[in-house]
């Protein structure tokens, strides 16, 4: 089954909202999957605040990115821009290291590569996008990302070099605006 997720680009005063996810040590957006009985939009604002301890206004929708060739037949994110509603910075423990807003010049690293697309897209202004982001899921088909998580541990590369080696490669296909 295709997963669905969902993200935010929350702005404020010029700088973006990243999360150091703590499983792989690599910045990221705040965001995550899409549960049973909620719209995408309602677990985008939930990811957020789950994750980083602020409640956010979504703005408006940058667009659809899809990962065709992930595991369990692709995944597919919607990414929304936003604002914070409230300013208290919490990390979520054991899923988030570190947090912080961020100059989109300075962003830091290792950042994940399909997330350094989205964040441009939303500084941008794009509106109503679909984009093609070739990462290809680099395990047996079967394994899920709890699988992975529990080879990281038995791992002795660190967790950036973990995630660079099975994560950090762009797909054959590379990035592709689709819908403009």
């Amino acid at each position: 089954m295709q997963n669905l997720s969902a993200s935010v680009a929350v702005m404020d005063a010029g700088k973006i909202l990243l999360i150091q996810r703590e499983d792989l040590e690599v910045w990221a957006l705040p965001g995550g999957g899409v549960d049973s009985g909620e719209t995408v939009a309602q677990a985008a604002a939930r990811e957020v605040f789950e994750e980083t301890g602020i409640q956010v206004e979504l703005t408006g929708m940058v667009g659809i990115y899809s990962s065709t060739k992930w595991h369990h037949g692709g995944d597919h994110a919607v990414l929304f821009t936003g604002t914070p509603k409230t300013h208290h910075l919490q990390p979520c423990p054991n899923e988030v290291l570190d947090l912080g807003y961020f100059s989109i010049s300075q962003l830091p690293e290792p950042l994940i590569w399909w997330h350094r697309q989205r964040i441009l897209d939303a500084v941008e202004g794009k509106r109503g996008i679909a984009r093609l982001q070739d990462k290809i899921w680099p395990f047996e088909p079967d394994q899920r990302m709890d699988d992975c998580r529990e080879m990281l541990k038995t791992s002795t590369q660190s967790r950036p070099e973990f995630y660079h080696k099975h994560f950090g490669q762009i797909g054959p296909d590379g990035q592709q605006l689709e819908v403009e």
